[in-house]
């Protein structure tokens, strides 16, 4: 029975006529190798009984198998073209190499072969659903929701395919058609956490924010209380106008997420202006700024106004080496600002003020050709 549950298992059978007269596979050998998961064992055995003239389909299938729970997808992919060209119908074969070609990373060879699946099975989910995934990865949306779309009408109540389809719903705006899918799919597995998170966040899209709110705290008795949910049911209540619960559902959630994004600080932000906790919303808008700002933009204007320098438009890189500083205090950027009022603007007095405030900010020991050129400017201007 041991045996016989683990051929089911694998879907896969080895039957060898032990009583012809040419050297057969051991069939109790196969299966204990199969068993302990000696597939590279089983692979070359197998590869004994086979020559390049053999047809005989079940032993060639048994080798590809076994190459490719070695691992070894080359010479898997060797064998099931070999089963394929000995039947071109032959949906195992194909269904494998499209498999294998995929994770050799040959997508378009793998696309063409899930294809050619479909053209003989074209009520093959799988197809369909990796087809999907090989589109998303091409950057083609629609055609994935083609493919997906396709699937989730074959199995309407499979709730993997129906949270992959309404993720792509969701991408492309459409949150009626992502709504009839997660209605049909919940009949039959009411506690999908990923589905109901997906059913809060299309009644968001469709401003049905009793319903997050319910979907919400339903999600959070079944143990699912990520900082996302927690996020969709305060700013549910903030569009309700329910300040004081929005700000209650934030308090409760810092608990155990002490750090947020940037639209749950702002509307925490507005919660307490409404609420007319001025100070408290005055520190969250500053959070809110702190987290739309990126560390790096102080870095991309000087680069901006570098750029600004070389097409001989000094007054705007001068703007934009100046807007730099709120963000970060680059002392080569005081050094280029003074060198673009010295010599680009002819302003003296500014190239004066920022050759100081260059050598002010204790630029480092690497900028010593700098800090002497700067120290000279400065006797000169002076």
């Amino acid at each position: 029975m041991k045996i016989l549950s683990l051929l089911l298992l694998l879907n896969f059978t080895v039957f060898f006529n032990i009583n012809a007269q040419d050297p057969t596979p051991d069939n109790k050998k196969i299966l204990l190798l199969y068993e302990t998961q000696q597939f590279a064992e089983a692979s070359k055995y197998l590869s004994q009984f086979y020559t390049e003239s053999s047809t005989d389909i079940q032993l060639i299938n048994s080798i590809a198998y076994s190459y490719r729970m070695a691992g070894d997808f080359q010479q898997a992919s060797i064998y099931y073209n070999k089963l394929y060209i000995l039947d071109t119908l032959n949906t195992t074969a194909l269904t494998n190499l499209a498999y294998i070609n995929n994770q050799r990373g040959l997508y378009k060879t793998s696309m063409d072969l899930y294809k050619k699946l479909l053209s003989i099975d074209s009520t093959n989910i799988g197809a369909y659903t990796a087809l999907a995934n090989l589109s998303r990865r091409e950057k083609d949306i629609i055609s994935a929701f083609n493919y997906l779309h396709k699937a989730n009408t074959l199995q309407p109540t499979n709730s993997n395919i129906a949270y992959e389809f309404v993720q792509l719903c969701l991408e492309l705006n459409q949150s009626d058609k992502a709504d009839s899918v997660l209605t049909i799919a919940l009949e039959g597995d009411p506690e999908n956490a990923n589905l109901l998170h997906s059913k809060a966040k299309v009644s968001e899209e469709q401003k049905k924010y009793k319903e997050v709110i319910e979907l919400s705290k339903k999600l959070i008795d079944l143990g699912e209380d990520s900082q996302p949910i927690w996020s969709l049911m305060a700013r549910a209540y903030f569009k309700l106008d329910d300040f004081e619960s929005a700000m209650q559902v934030y308090t409760d959630a810092t608990l155990l997420y002490e750090t947020w994004g940037e639209m749950d600080y702002y509307y925490m932000a507005m919660s307490c202006k409404a609420l007319k906790r001025f100070d408290e919303g005055l520190e969250f808008m500053e959070k809110t700024l702190k987290e739309a700002i990126s560390p790096n933009t102080g870095f991309y204007f000087a680069r901006k106004a570098d750029l600004l320098v070389d097409l001989n438009k000094p007054s705007a890189a001068a703007a934009d080496y100046i807007r730099s500083f709120q963000y970060e205090e680059s002392t080569i950027n005081y050094f280029s600002l003074a060198v673009l009022y010295d010599f680009n603007l002819q302003n003296k007095a500014n190239a004066l003020k920022y050759y100081t405030l260059y050598l002010n900010k204790k630029p480092p020991t690497q900028e010593q050709s700098y800090i002497e050129y700067a120290q000279e400017r400065i006797k000169a201007l002076k």
